[in-house]
């Protein structure tokens, strides 16, 4: 069954999907960019038979009603959202699993609030700073910071379906936008004001020392074939984390929880059973 609900968390509306039993462990699916809750549908009754599941819309996401993202906005923002619905629904630690910009926000919490999560499911994070700091793979951040330039142009030309279709095919690969079925499309474009959130290495620092200060056990979750800049990145993070395991999802890039559903809630599902 299916219950919606609105909270209020620092001065902003946030709106989540609840199912399964109060008992039981909770978790939080953390979503990514372009996205919102919706995004879990095939996850959250597989994970609410075994968990007490949360899926909750990021602030500004749909449905939640857009507010401007401030000059100083960082991932610390998010962080601390995260943080506060966790501390406000007054949840034991929690599983969080979170998937692209969602993950980077899960791994956020992990290292700044270590009291609030039990385990840890991180699904292709774009920290790109891991990539600015090894000189074989800055020519990947070069390359995909100038395609995530064209989604700025399009914003500020108020050109949201461009600038959507731009960030598909920057992170997926060319055409993958118009390859997406046109439900998916809707609810992309739907949140397409919220890409001032796209992360920089500049604006969210974060290095090796940051990812060996996690201290919850952690599942990285990649896509077979993802881009190679996203691959890297789980490589690097692999190689700093102290408590993790690995998996790929097979005939999948980097929405593996819905080009791959199966393998993917497989995956993750042995993973949380052994936390």
């Amino acid at each position: 069954m299916v219950t919606i609900h609105r909270i209020s968390i620092r001065g902003v509306s946030i709106e989540y999907d609840e199912r399964g039993n109060t008992s039981k462990d909770p978790l939080i699916f953390i979503h990514g960019s372009a996205s919102d809750y919706r995004t879990w549908e095939a996850q959250m009754d597989v994970f609410a038979q075994k968990y007490h599941v949360f899926a909750y819309s990021r602030r500004a996401h749909y449905p939640n009603p857009y507010v401007a993202y401030l000059p100083d906005y960082s991932i610390k923002v998010e962080r601390d959202d995260l943080a506060s619905l966790i501390q406000s629904l007054t949840l034991k630690p929690v599983h969080l699993v979170g998937w692209s910009y969602g993950a980077f926000i899960a791994a956020m919490v992990a290292k700044d609030y270590s009291q609030l999560v039990r385990s840890l499911v991180l699904a292709e994070p774009p920290i790109l700073s891991f990539l600015t700091a090894n000189p074989s793979t800055a020519q990947l951040y070069t390359d995909f910071t100038a395609k995530i330039s064209m989604v700025s142009e399009a914003l500020r030309a108020g050109n949201y379906r461009e600038a959507v279709q731009n960030f598909i095919d920057a992170v997926i690969g060319a055409g993958a936008f118009e390859r997406t079925p046109p439900e998916q499309q809707k609810r992309m474009l739907e949140n397409a004001k919220t890409f001032f959130e796209l992360t920089s290495p500049q604006r969210d620092p974060f290095n090796c020392s940051d990812a060996m200060a996690i201290d919850a056990q952690t599942l990285l979750v990649s896509g077979e074939k993802s881009a190679l800049f996203l691959q890297k990145i789980t490589s690097e993070l692999a190689n700093c984390l102290r408590k993790k395991e690995s998996v790929t999802i097979k005939n999948a890039s980097h929405a593996m929880h819905s080009q791959n559903a199966l393998e993917y809630n497989r995956a993750v599902l042995g993973f949380l059973e052994r936390q």
